[in-house]
């Protein structure tokens, strides 16, 4: 999958709007304030806050044991 596949998915799942998130997640994207990293069907979102610190988001379309490995990817 890609990952605005997994991301929409996941935010259907939790009765969010994806077009809204995805928009915003492209703008972070294109200020360089944000990177997503994909494995498997996962995606973080590592957005910059300041120099030294993030805010993650992980969104996800993995079952549980195919989770566990994309999460060692991540580390």
């Amino acid at each position: 999958m890609k990952p605005t596949e997994i991301i929409t998915e996941d935010l259907k799942k939790r009765g969010e709007d994806p077009q809204e998130v995805l928009q915003a997640i492209n703008q972070m994207i294109q200020d360089d304030s944000a990177k997503l990293l994909k494995k498997n069907n996962s995606v973080l979102l590592i957005k910059k806050l300041e120099p030294s610190i993030a805010e993650l988001h992980l969104f996800t379309t993995d079952g549980m044991m195919s989770l566990a490995r994309s999460l060692k990817y991540f580390d």
